[in-house]
């Protein structure tokens, strides 16, 4: 959808403004201009680059939903760095997009953020025990999540089990 419509106008170059920089951002997606937020105080050259031009890579191509949930399900995830390190990663990252929000709000940016719980259905991959152990997991972490059964009443016509964390 947000391909269709007019890409907002960004400032951009083709060529660098100076030879030297104090920080080069490789990616000018959500981290990169995350990173180029926080490093950029007016003491520092800051260099953000990216192959392709503002707003046309993964960003636009998706629903543009930013999720604090990594690839790898949690319970997976400590099976494979250990649960304090898997932990820690999801925590830091439900505290990023968190950040995110405060960032929007405070720089008065119009980019329609609002947070949204997310939902996770059974499936054959990820089947209702499985989805069971992952809604422990980030419940034990501190993280909100909710198992909700096929048999709750809260979403009309649904016939599998679901996660939903806010």
């Amino acid at each position: 959808m947000w391909l269709a419509e007019r890409p907002p106008s960004l400032a951009a170059r083709k060529t660098p403004r100076h030879t030297t920089y104090d920080v080069v951002i490789v990616g000018s997606g959500i981290s990169g201009a995350l990173t180029a937020w926080h490093v950029c105080n007016g003491k520092r050259r800051v260099l953000l680059i990216d192959r392709r031009p503002p707003v046309t890579g993964s960003t636009p191509a998706s629903t543009a939903m930013v999720q604090y949930e990594i690839g790898t399900p949690l319970h997976r995830l400590a099976n494979m760095i250990g649960e304090t390190r898997a932990r820690r990663a999801w925590q830091s990252s439900a505290q990023a997009v968190t950040r995110l929000g405060e960032i929007v709000r405070a720089e008065n940016i119009a980019c329609g953020y609002a947070p949204k719980p997310a939902l996770y259905l059974a499936g054959d991959e990820f089947g209702f025990r499985a989805l069971q152990n992952e809604q422990a997991a980030p419940e034990a972490a501190g993280l909100t999540s909710r198992y909700l059964s096929a048999r709750e009443p809260c979403l009309a016509n649904r016939q599998r089990p679901l996660i939903r964390r806010s």
